[in-house]
């Protein structure tokens, strides 16, 4: 008798970082009601930002360009690692390893956009998504 051999069935990694990144939200929401016994306008900003995050990840996936699918990518990515920093100490941890997981992805994308624009994708996408942030928690 031979070993019977199963397809794997593995998710790609902006899946798993989307995942991620949707269930820190909620537990992010859970914490913040646990503590203060309300929801704070910073605390749906942070949530809602996750959640968009997640969804740039998604719709990586619909895309059809190489430009689009790398600017989508390192935008989420990058997002998350700041996110990541900024909670280090309580949701952070995990976001961190969402990128982490996500970055070989956004690496296949920029080396699959056109060849003078993947460091310029990648410049920009971190600009903004620091920006979102930063507006985001000055304006909350």
């Amino acid at each position: 008798m031979g070993r019977h051999k199963t397809a794997a069935v593995s998710l790609p990694a902006p899946a798993v970082s989307a995942g991620i990144t949707v269930v820190m939200a909620v537990i992010y929401l859970g914490i913040v009601v646990r503590q203060h016994q309300h929801v704070s306008a910073r605390a749906v900003f942070i949530a809602c930002f996750l959640v968009l995050v997640a969804g740039l990840f998604a719709a990586s996936f619909r895309v059809e360009g190489p430009l689009q699918r790398a600017a989508l990518l390192t935008g989420a990515a990058n997002a998350l690692v700041a996110v990541g920093f900024l909670g280090l100490f309580s949701i952070g941890l995990p976001l961190l390893i969402a990128a982490g997981v996500a970055m070989p992805s956004v690496a296949r994308a920029l080396t699959d956009a056109p060849r003078p624009w993947g460091p310029t994708i990648a410049a920009t996408a971190a600009l903004a998504a620091v920006a979102v942030i930063i507006v985001g928690l000055l304006a909350t």
